[in-house]
């Protein structure tokens, strides 16, 4: 949670700065407090045992050869100053390190929602989930470099809030607070991200072009990944009833091509009677083929041999029964 405070509220303040505002008290109040938040998860991870680190020696090596380091120089500079220097506030970008504990909550979350549910169905909702969050965020932290890019002399904001209408600019954005600017660059985002483009806002040089474009083939990819995780969610899994169906479909194929080979020889079709009695028979056959249930699935493989004779003792009962002279 820390982490995801730091990533959301950190650019915001500096967009605020760069647009001449002073940083807000209800933000100042959350950084000191999520600051001082880090502070005690510092201490706290000189504590906390893992699997193979249980002794405080072990536990301080690792974590002070790991983020250590990282949270120290993202945590304390910051505090330091007084959160008033923003080139030294730029340190708690650092905390990006974490960034996989940021989706640790999301994880136990659908474990506890969907404990009924299969181990592939929880990765699918979890990746679906990651990939969501992942593209507000980076949609959060675009908007606010679409604003950096935009305080400057040339930049959108810029020629919007001082030029007149007739030269391009928009009197309402002169009246605009901090908070209408960041929604509306949001706005913006995303219809580039999803490749809508009203065109009624665009850049106007090349740093804002190079950024448009590099949007949109962010867009691209956010896509083509929410296509590939949101399709095993909607297409029902293939089970041994599935396999059943589909091989049944085949045997259709089969017959019927039978049975246009069969006409254009002799012109007879085959019987609907034996058109039923092959169809019944195959289905029957590929239901209690057993060999196929072993060797469709590697499970058979991954028991023991005590059990794995269990098995073919109990499948192939019916079989020994009737040649039982093989087995004296």
């Amino acid at each position: 949670m820390m982490t995801w405070i730091t990533v959301i509220i950190t650019p915001l303040i500096m967009i605020y700065e760069m647009q001449g505002y002073e940083m807000m008290e209800k933000l100042l109040w959350l950084v000191w407090v999520n600051d001082i938040s880090w502070c005690v998860e510092i201490l706290i991870s000189f504590l906390v045992a893992s699997d193979t680190n249980r002794t405080f020696k072990t536990i301080s090596l690792n974590y002070l050869m790991g983020f250590f380091l990282i949270d120290v120089l993202a945590t304390i500079p910051p505090m330091i100053t007084l959160q008033k220097n923003a080139t030294i506030n730029l340190l708690k970008f650092l905390r990006f390190a974490h960034i996989s504990e940021m989706f640790e909550p999301f994880e136990k979350l659908i474990n506890c929602c969907c404990a009924s549910k299969k181990a592939k169905q929880k990765s699918d909702y979890y990746q679906l989930i990651i990939v969501f969050s992942a593209a507000l965020l980076f949609g959060h932290i675009a908007a606010c470099l679409w604003i950096a890019l935009g305080t400057k002399e040339d930049g959108w904001l810029t020629k919007l809030q001082n030029l007149p209408l007739d030269d391009g600019g928009d009197e309402n954005f002169s009246k605009y607070g901090p908070e209408e600017i960041y929604v509306f660059s949001l706005y913006w985002v995303f219809t580039v991200l999803t490749t809508v483009g009203y065109g009624d806002y665009a850049g106007l040089n090349a740093n804002e072009y190079c950024f448009s474009i590099g949007l949109e083939f962010c867009g691209l990819t956010f896509f083509a990944l929410l296509t590939g995780l949101i399709a095993p969610l909607v297409t029902p899994e293939k089970d041994y009833q599935g396999m059943l169906m589909e091989k049944t479909g085949d045997l259709d194929i089969w017959i019927k091509k039978l049975q246009e080979a069969n006409s254009s020889i002799c012109n007879n079709y085959l019987p609907a009677s034996l058109y039923l009695n092959i169809s019944e028979t195959v289905q029957e056959a590929f239901k209690n083929d057993h060999n196929l249930i072993i060797e469709q699935f590697g499970f058979f493989q991954q028991l023991s041999p005590k059990m794995q004779t269990e098995v073919i003792n109990l499948i192939f009962a019916d079989f020994k029964h009737d040649f039982h002279f093989f087995f004296s």
